[in-house]
Parts: C-alpha cells; structure tokens; sequence
C-alpha cells in the first residue's frame, strides 16, 4: 500500500512539474531577458556619457567615418535623412537611454560619403 501511495504521488508530481514546464521555462527566460536587458541599457549609457565627455573635451573632429562613430558611442536613437548648413546629410540621435526628457539630446549629421560633417547639442 505505501509503495502504490508513492508510485501516485510521484506521477502526480510528474504531471504538475510538466505542466508547469512552460510557466517555469517563462520565468527563466524571463530572468535571463532582465539581464540582457540591463546590459544593454549599461552599455547605452556608457556610450552615450563617453559621447558627452568627448564632445566637451573636443575628442570629436569633424571627418571621422561613421564606422568609427558606431563603434565609439554604439546605435543610436535614430536615424534619419536631414539638411545641415544647407546640404543634404544623415542625422543620429543620442540621448541617455532613460530619461526621456531631461536629457541632452546629441545630433551627429553625416555627408553622403558617410563622414561626420558637425553636430548639434539641444540641452535638456
């Protein structure tokens, strides 16, 4: 009789643990995403602090490849066509990765060759 009472029992927590499976494997998925999630958002702001830093100590030159600029300071907000000094241009934004409105807002405008022609700083 015990050993049938603990064959049930194990059966039963065999058809538990499978069902909760899925919910299970969420929540780790979960966990791992957090992480990924606060790694990303680190290496955002790191980029974007070095960003700030290099534009107050005159770092940035004009002519830099936007390779470089990638690699420096990461994807940026956005990207999109724009005018600067009169010529056509790409434009990126950079703004720290969470505060949405108290923020420097950094456009970087390229030429068609893809070389950093100026920028333009809109303080919080």
């Amino acid at each position: 009789m015990a050993h049938t009472v603990r064959n049930l029992a194990s059966c039963f927590f065999i058809i538990i643990a499978s069902g909760c499976s899925p919910a299970l494997t969420n929540l780790a998925n979960l966990g791992a995403n957090r992480e990924v999630t606060k790694a990303y958002v680190q290496q955002q702001k790191e980029f974007f602090n070095k960003l700030e830093l290099d534009l107050k100590n005159g770092s940035l030159k004009a002519g830099t490849p936007l390779d470089d600029i990638l690699s420096a300071y990461g994807e940026p907000v956005t990207r999109k066509s724009a005018e600067y000094i009169g010529q056509s241009a790409e434009e990126l934004l950079y703004r720290h990765p969470l505060k949405f409105f108290s923020t420097d807002m950094i456009y970087l405008y390229f030429d068609k060759d893809r070389y950093l022609l100026g920028w333009e700083v809109e303080p919080a």
